[in-house]
């Protein structure tokens, strides 16, 4: 068998029994076989393997299979007959190269895998820094092995805002840092907001009103709010549409 003429790595995902929105591991690759001048007719061994460099390296990932050509051309898929390897694993390497193996020849030049492809790890973000898992949906930020649903290895910083008047909580705040006499109004109390988190701090020498709005319920009174006196601070979390709690 001699030098593959053209070689294509085409980048359509394939769906099927797969659910709109989902990311099939599997890529289309089509390409033309020719023995010598003869266009190639007739079943072919296929192996198709993703390397981490053009020539030697790592052995990343393996499909192996037969495939029918006709008048030189064939269309299969990498992924569906592993044999080695992961493609998701594969493809988090920064250069990858695909070697093709026909009969048990190995043709070259590997041809580097460009852009396309690299969608099927879509379902997943693996590096150093930030890590989701695709089978658990546990996100690791500075580890790669998440044990919660959400796992910090280090510190953690939230946004700070500084008022000294009447302030209105919004879903960008965090931590709440009062200077003077102020009342702090909770937002208005819906499924959106179950599980929200505020820490209101009085930071300075006044009194501070956290207090619901409108109708709703803070720790079960409707109408009615909390104060806070010099270097005090409450924890309020929301529990949807019936209003809100706080962690005193």
């Amino acid at each position: 068998m001699k030098r593959i003429a053209i070689r294509i790595l085409l980048g359509a995902l394939v769906f099927g029994q797969w659910s709109f929105g989902q990311v099939p591991p599997i890529i289309n690759y089509q390409g033309r076989l020719l023995n010598g001048t003869n266009l190639v007719n007739g079943s072919v061994g296929l192996s198709l393997r993703l390397y981490d460099s053009s020539s030697g390296g790592t052995l990343l990932y393996e499909d192996s299979n037969s495939v029918s050509v006709v008048d030189g051309l064939y269309s299969t898929f990498i992924g569906d007959n592993t044999s080695f390897g992961s493609i998701a694993d594969a493809l988090t390497n920064a250069m990858v190269y695909i070697e093709t193996i026909v009969n048990g020849t190995v043709l070259s030049p590997r041809e580097r895998v460009v852009a396309v492809p690299y969608a099927t790890a879509a379902q997943t973000v693996r590096g150093t820094n930030l890590f989701v898992s695709p089978s658990s949906g546990f996100v690791g930020i500075g580890t790669t092995a998440p044990a919660a649903r959400l796992h910090v290895a280090g510190s953690v910083a939230v946004a700070v805002v500084n008022v000294s008047s009447n302030y209105t909580l919004t879903s960008n705040d965090c931590v709440v840092i009062v200077s003077s006499n102020a009342t702090i109004t909770l937002p208005v109390a819906t499924t959106g907001t179950v599980g929200r988190i505020y820490s209101v701090w009085n930071g300075g020498t006044g009194l501070v009103f956290v207090r619901p709005n409108g109708t709703d319920s803070l720790d079960s009174r409707a109408g009615t709010g909390l104060q806070l006196v010099r270097d005090e601070a409450v924890t309020i979390i929301g529990e949807g549409a019936t209003g809100w709690r706080s962690g005193n």
